[in-house]
């Protein structure tokens, strides 16, 4: 059928370029994050990067990045809107109902650019943390992190969390201020 493998490799590109032009075409059919759910999330998140530099758009040295997502019901509706949310997310959204009066639940994905291993002493939403506001059961959690590796969990705030709020989240010394918008 193809006389060379240079003609059954432009045959295959070019059915992967037509795929994409009519994917492109579809109505409502995009291959990133939903733009609502994309904007909720940058309104009330943070990430911090554990022993990292940050310079500019570059970080420098970082161990891990910890990014915290207040879940509230503005994230759930744009979670549920969405076409493709993250499963991670998903899954937290399903714990709002089950979140204690007093306490904001808010969403952790440790992403680890070295080894790394997680205590959950050092996390810091407005307070340090203990292990009884974990929300995931711990046999669903990675500690021990390879480079590359991610841990996605849900954690319950001290305190709640109200909108127009800054609080400071991170792990161990290296926090940043939370701003969850109004």
């Amino acid at each position: 059928m193809f006389k060379s493998l240079r003609a059954w490799f432009s045959a295959v590109i070019g059915c992967f370029a037509a795929a994409a032009v009519f994917l492109a075409l579809l109505p409502g059919v995009s291959l990133g994050v939903d733009e609502k759910l994309a904007k909720v999330i940058e309104g009330q998140s943070a990430k911090c990067y554990v022993e990292g530099q940050v310079l500019g758009d570059l970080v420098i040295g970082a161990r891990c990045s910890v990014e915290f997502i207040l879940v509230d019901r503005r994230l759930a509706d744009a979670v549920r809107e969405a076409q493709f949310p993250p499963q991670w997310l998903v899954e937290q959204v399903q714990k709002l109902d089950s979140v204690p009066r007093g306490h904001s639940l808010v969403a952790v994905a440790v992403r680890a650019y070295k080894p790394f291993d997680l205590d959950m002493g050092k996390l810091v939403v407005g307070e340090r943390l203990s292990e009884d506001l974990l929300m995931t059961p711990k046999d669903r959690m990675l500690f021990q992190l390879s480079s590359g590796d991610e841990s996605f969990f849900g954690v319950l705030s001290p305190g709640r969390i109200a909108r127009g709020s800054v609080v400071k989240v991170g792990y161990g010394d290296d926090l940043v201020d939370m701003r969850v918008s109004r």
